[in-house]
């Protein structure tokens, strides 16, 4: 999707409302590999629109100020381009999605086009393109190019 197409949506949606997304990444693998592996995940219940401070599970692990928001500390890279939506950074948009404990995730994997299993393309992949936590991520930051839909 286009910059113009979510911010479509999103100006046609309640701030902080549910949706489901898709995106499409090409993962980074190791010198060997010559394959083009993706990855696709569907997400299901997750927001945009939402101040961060004002989130619960982050007001829940950060100091509170006078309005009872969380104390949080500036974007780590990029700059807001539209404040809660979009970060831009080198050249590219970003669009800011919130989780909520319904949130859920289901990727699936392809290696040159046709659907394989994670297993078999880990030994190609390089491990930043995984994360090591089991825990469920408060924010995710997605290129807005790597969007499939937003329903």
């Amino acid at each position: 999707m286009t910059y113009g197409e979510i911010k479509n949506i999103m100006e046609n949606t309640v701030k902080g409302s549910f949706h489901n997304a898709k995106w499409s990444k090409e993962l980074k693998t190791k010198k060997n590999c010559t394959d083009l592996i993706e990855q696709v995940t569907d997400a299901k219940n997750v927001r945009f629109g939402v101040d961060y401070s004002h989130m619960k599970a982050v007001k829940e692990t950060h100091e509170l100020d006078e309005k009872g928001n969380a104390i949080v500390q500036p974007l780590k890279w990029g700059e807001w381009k539209e404040f809660p939506y979009f970060i831009e950074h080198k050249d590219n948009l970003y669009i800011r999605l919130s989780c909520a404990d319904n949130t859920a995730f289901k990727s699936e994997y392809y290696r040159n086009g046709v659907k394989v299993t994670k297993e078999s393309i880990l030994s190609d992949c390089l491990k930043s393109n995984f994360s090591s936590s089991e825990e469920k991520p408060t924010v995710l930051t997605i290129k807005t190019e790597n969007i499939d839909y937003i329903k």
